[in-house]
């Protein structure tokens, strides 16, 4: 049997594998209507995230994550992610009474914001 070689890598930038919790709002949806959903990892070009709700390729969102400081000086500055995204997959992982899905979205435009920590 011939030996199948490897997939090549096509992602473009590198990922970061960061288990956070990731702030969710589909297009056309009001800010109460936000989703709570798990962030796997992260790139400049794209997300991969689980969520409970179901979305469909072509779907558009806009998501914010708070960065870990770790390493950096925490009491100066926050760190935040805030984007809008395009989903480009979806698995789902879990069909019984607690359905959850996998999805993967390329980012098109995000900004990264930095601010002073609160005082505790």
């Amino acid at each position: 049997m011939p030996k199948i070689p490897p997939m090549q890598e096509r992602r473009s930038a590198p990922r970061y594998t960061l288990p956070l919790p990731v702030a969710i709002k589909r297009a056309l949806a009001s800010q109460s209507d936000i989703l709570h959903c798990r962030l796997k990892d992260i790139s400049t070009s794209g997300i991969y995230f689980t969520s409970r709700e179901n979305f469909t390729i072509g779907d558009h969102f806009e998501f914010s994550v708070n960065l870990p400081t770790e390493g950096a000086d925490v009491a100066e500055a926050e760190v935040f992610v805030e984007a809008r995204a395009k989903v480009v997959r979806v698995d789902q992982k879990s069909a019984n009474v607690n359905p959850r899905w996998c999805l993967a979205a390329v980012i098109e435009v995000f900004k990264i914001i930095r601010t002073k920590a609160s005082a505790s």
